[in-house]
């Protein structure tokens, strides 16, 4: 049997102060410092659970979670939409701090609007992303404004220089940057809803980063072809003026390319 416990998993780089020289005694500081069990539940329990935003409406159920088995956590829950967000059965991951229960502890609860929910990573029941790229996770983490609780530092590679050099820098835009006006909002769903609706796209680029702040649009990730890159960016140029757009999409290297 398998439990979980959303609101038991560490606060991300939390360090608390221990007697280094009685490891029992640091032992139990540093457990002393987690928060308590007390919405330890069975997955199976939660696995079906109505999920709510704060106005009451119904966002989805919990579909699947998934698990990071070497550090113990959950890594997101994945809520079904069921059709409720007008974009069709589509699955949406979720950082598992991000829900809670009701007061009636009959569903969970998402502070997250219908609106804000559309424009998140979500995909196929039959297209799932890799969800062991910590890019892709940190991306979904970023849609909630939850700091991941893992690097998302990929590898370097030889010829993602400029990209690397680009995504050191402290200005590059995330998915934390993305506006959370009206308008920003309409722009990146449009966007991200131009990409779900084309059935010829790949999985990479169903699930690029679609960042809007001020008008200003930023489109970055993998996808698997230049016609791709240019068909986003093309996407993108009619939700927003072309001169608003940034396209810093990457096509992936392939043996065909």
């Amino acid at each position: 049997m398998m439990c979980l416990s959303a609101v038991a998993q560490e606060t991300p780089g939390a360090i608390h102060a221990a007697d280094d020289s009685n490891p029992t005694a640091a032992h139990m500081t540093h457990l002393s410092h987690r928060a308590n069990l007390k919405d330890t539940a069975k997955v199976s329990d939660v696995l079906g659970m109505t999920v709510k935003n704060n106005q009451g409406e119904k966002l989805g159920k919990v579909e699947n979670m998934l698990v990071d088995l070497s550090s113990g956590r959950i890594v997101a829950v994945v809520v079904s939409s069921g059709g409720f967000l007008g974009m069709g059965d589509e699955l949406s991951a979720v950082p598992p701090t991000t829900l809670r229960y009701t007061q009636e502890r009959d569903a969970l609860r998402l502070d997250v609007s219908k609106e804000a929910l559309s424009i998140a990573p979500h995909f196929k029941t039959g297209e799932w992303p890799q969800f062991n790229q910590p890019g892709y996770v940190g991306q979904v983490y970023g849609a909630y404004h939850v700091a991941p609780y893992f690097s998302t530092n990929e590898t370097v590679d030889a010829d993602n220089t400029a990209r690397n050099v680009r995504d050191q820098n402290d200005s590059a835009v995330t998915p934390l940057d993305q506006g959370n006006t009206k308008a920003d909002l309409d722009i990146t769903r449009n966007i991200r809803k131009q990409i779900m609706a084309d059935k010829e796209l790949s999985v990479d680029a169903k699930n690029v980063k679609i960042i809007t702040q001020n008008g200003h649009v930023t489109l970055r990730g993998p996808v698997k072809s230049a016609e791709e890159k240019n068909q986003i960016g093309e996407m993108a140029h009619t939700a927003a003026h072309a001169d608003n757009v940034e396209n810093h999409l990457e096509v992936k290297l392939t043996s065909n390319n």
